[in-house]
Order: C-alpha cells, then sequence, then structure tokens
C-alpha cells in the first residue's frame, strides 16, 4: 500500500560506526624478576544504531627466578568487564522475522512515525523497524578473568618438572526487555523481560617431568606426565511478563511491575548445571640420531566423566 512518503529504511537503522581504543602499560626487570602491567579501553559502536561494545581490561605478567636460577616461577593475569548492547536481530526469528528481515522488506513510502509522533506499525506481520529499535533494550554484562600460574624446577641436569595451574572464568548477566507497544506477535501486548545469569569456569592442572641426554650421536627426549581438567557451567534464566509499564528501564529494574501469574510460556523459569571432567596421563620418547634419524614413542590414557 501506499503510504505517501519516502523513508530510506536502511538510512533510519545503520549509521557509521565509531571505535575508539586507548591503553597504556608499563614493566621493568630487576634482580632475575621481570614484570608487565597493562589497561585498556575500548567504545566500539556497532553500525545498527543502539548496538555497541564497551571493553576495559587489565593485564599482569611477571616471573621470578629462586634458587640460583633452578627455580623459575611466571604468572599472567587477565581480567576483562564487558558490556555489549544488542540489537534485536536473531537467526531463529520464526515467519515474522527480526529487525533485520522488517528492515528488507519494509514498505518505504510507509512513515516512520505517524503526525502524533507515535511510530506507524501496520501489523505484526510488518512491523517497524525503528519502532523494534526504540521498544527493545538488550545487553549483556561479563566478567571475565583468565590466567595461569607455572612453576619449573631443575632437578639435576637433564632432568626438570614443570606444573601448571590454569583457570578460564566468566560470569555473564543478560537482561532483555520488550515494550508492550510493539506490534509484534510474540511480545505485543504483554511486555516481555527475559533475565539469564550464565557462569562458567574452566580449570586445568599439568604436571609432567622432562629428562635430556645425549649419548655420542644420539640425542634422547623422554616426557611423563599427568593432565587434570574440569568444566563447570551453570544457568539460570527467568522470564516476567505483562508488565503494567512501558518504560524499558523501569522494567529492567523493578520485576514487581510485571504480573508474576502470568509468565511467558516459552521460558517461564529454567536452570541448570553441568561439571564435566577429564583425567589424562602422556608419555613421549623421542631419539634423534646423527641429526638424520627420528625415532618416536607416544602413549596417552584419558578418562572423562562423560564416559560411563
Amino acid at each position: 500500500l501506499d503510504g505517501d512518503a519516502n523513508t530510506d529504511w536502511q538510512d533510519q537503522v545503520f549509521r557509521t560506526a565509531m571505535t575508539n581504543n586507548h591503553n597504556v602499560s608499563f614493566g621493568g626487570a630487576a634482580a632475575g624478576a621481570d614484570y608487565r602491567f597493562s589497561f585498556g579501553y575500548q567504545d566500539q559502536e556497532g553500525i545498527v544504531k543502539e548496538s555497541g561494545m564497551k571493553k576495559f581490561n587489565a593485564r599482569l605478567a611477571g616471573s621470578k627466578k629462586f634458587l640460583d636460577d633452578r627455580l623459575i616461577l611466571t604468572a599472567n593475569v587477565m581480567l576483562a568487564d564487558i558490556t555489549d548492547d544488542n540489537a534485536p536481530i536473531s537467526n531463529n526469528s520464526g515467519f515474522e522475522g527480526d529487525m533485520m528481515g522488517a528492515l528488507l522488506k519494509a514498505n518505504p513510502s510507509q512513515a516512520v512515525r505517524d503526525a502524533s509522533g507515535k511510530f506507524v506499525q501496520p501489523s505484526n506481520t510488518e512491523p517497524n523497524p525503528v519502532a523494534m529499535l526504540e521498544y527493545t533494550k538488550d545487553f549483556t554484562k561479563t566478567l571475565r578473568s583468565l590466567g595461569g600460574v607455572t612453576a619449573e624446577y631443575n632437578i639435576f641436569k637433564g632432568l626438570s618438572f614443570k606444573t601448571v595451574l590454569g583457570y578460564d572464568r566468566s560470569i555473564s548477566n543478560r537482561k532483555a526487555a520488550y515494550s508492550k507497544d510493539l506490534n509484534v506477535t510474540s511480545i505485543s501486548g504483554i511486555g516481555r523481560l527475559f533475565i539469564a545469569d550464565v557462569e562458567i569456569d574452566n580449570r586445568l592442572w599439568e604436571n609432567y617431568f622432562t629428562y635430556v641426554k645425549s649419548f655420542g650421536r644420539t640425542n634422547f627426549t623422554g616426557i611423563l606426565g599427568y593432565s587434570y581438567q574440569s568444566f563447570d557451567q551453570s544457568l539460570r534464566a527467568v522470564e516476567f511478563a505483562n508488565f503494567a509499564t512501558n518504560d524499558l528501564d523501569l522494567m529492567i529494574n523493578n520485576y514487581a511491575s510485571a504480573n508474576q501469574g502470568k509468565l511467558g510460556s516459552a521460558e517461564g523459569t529454567n536452570s541448570l548445571r553441568q561439571i564435566d571432567e577429564l583425567q589424562s596421563y602422556f608419555g613421549r620418547l623421542n631419539f634423534d640420531i646423527a641429526d638424520k634419524y627420528l625415532l618416536t614413542g607416544t602413549l596417552r590414557a584419558d578418562g572423562s566423566t562423560r564416559f560411563g
């Protein structure tokens, strides 16, 4: 239908995105020790309006030698605080489509707003992509720490022992609010808030001996070790519906304004936790003969809690 307008929907939704990066670092070394600290900030706009990412990160790395340089301790730690502002774009939006689908099929003769300033929303199958941006607030906050500590000790000439402790932990919280003013069947008329908390905790512990020896023109290297890994993941999600308000910030910060007796039919509440563990024993023998022939033998045994 001819709406007697001339709307460039892509111009209404897209923008020229800017990115700012700022980094500072310093380090030093003295008396068998060295260190380096760095801090960074990134502000990245998305090409879709209202979308983007902000990230603060800090990193500390250093090492120190002890016992006449026979023992070396090394540490590396990273911490990041990330905020993602999401646009209403998905890959499983159904026949109604998401914002990108609405953008591609939007009628260019349709105005963005009517004379009173309200969004023009012809039907739930022809949503207004600008209204989808305006009536949606979706962001994810993630705190991630990643690091490791290594200790290596030279027991005697040719024989050394190394142990490695590593971890990767992240805590994410997503809040997505959809105003009751948005004319999309799956959201329209109810006002919906979806909240999800995800925690991922991965840990690693490796230990191995290394022996190096030369016999004439033959060089021998042997490794014997043990490894343990754990993977701990948990999810908690809840959905509120039928909000009395259409204020997205109030929906996000005041759950009591929702009709708690009418949760959305899709998620409602959900939670899960899964812990997996992996243990491994390994060994390897290398013979290098006259820098011409290489003979290698490897043996490894793995056990996982995913198996009976």
